[in-house]
């Protein structure tokens, strides 16, 4: 049985796609492949185990979301090289 996931209207197989850890001002600082988990909540848990760390970077604006290969290309490697524009602001 494969796991689809839908993303902007079109549907990928969650082998596919990418969770992605958002830090509060929106550079993206983890990733996982999409097949690691189904939602934004059990990917919260695998970058971050402890239940009051999870709660704490919930109040913190920390977000975890399932995104594209294209989409990551696009936006999370420039997070991860320093090329974003998360990285001026900072």
């Amino acid at each position: 049985m494969k796991l689809l996931v839908e993303i902007d209207g079109q549907t990928h197989p969650l082998n596919r796609v990418f969770w992605v850890r958002y830090a509060p001002n929106g550079c993206a600082v983890g990733s996982c492949l999409g097949e690691c988990t189904t939602t934004p909540e059990q990917a919260h848990k695998e970058f971050t185990s402890r239940w009051r760390d999870r709660e704490r970077e919930l109040r913190q604006g920390y977000r975890h979301e399932v995104v594209t290969k294209d989409q990551w290309q696009a936006t999370v490697r420039p997070c991860f090289t320093g090329d974003c524009r998360h990285a001026v602001a900072a």
